[in-house]
């Protein structure tokens, strides 16, 4: 399982799992697409809770990898996620640009609180 991010508090959280980029949210989902092309399964791609039109700039995705020796397939349902993700991303994506540092830090925290009730839900 790896955790692909571009919110430090994940990357502080899952330090072992999470892969930290400083990118927008868009990046991010197009860094998980990427991963889906290699056979990876997407398990979590938090779209919805507190993150209403996109507003939060930080985005956290699990997804689950193939192990080495087990041949390439695309998961397509992944992919169909992914990419509806990726379109409303590019439509309504604003990044960090007119947010304070308080408003960054309450992204980050919301950003972490779905991502540790995906994970739980996952166990």
């Amino acid at each position: 399982m790896k955790i692909i991010t571009n919110n430090p508090l994940v990357h502080a959280e899952f330090p072992q799992k999470a892969e930290l980029f400083d990118t927008d949210v868009t990046d991010i989902l197009l860094k998980a697409k990427n991963y889906i092309d290699l056979g990876a399964e997407l398990l979590s791609c938090n779209l919805t809770g507190d993150n209403s039109s996109g507003e939060n700039p930080y985005r956290s995705i699990v997804v689950l990898e193939l192990e080495k020796h087990i041949a390439m397939t695309t998961d397509f349902y992944s992919l169909t996620l992914i990419e509806d993700a990726i379109k409303e991303s590019k439509a309504s994506s604003g990044g960090f640009a007119g947010y304070d540092e308080n408003a960054l830090k309450d992204f980050q925290a919301t950003d972490l609180e779905l991502l540790k009730g995906c994970l739980e839900k996952l166990n």
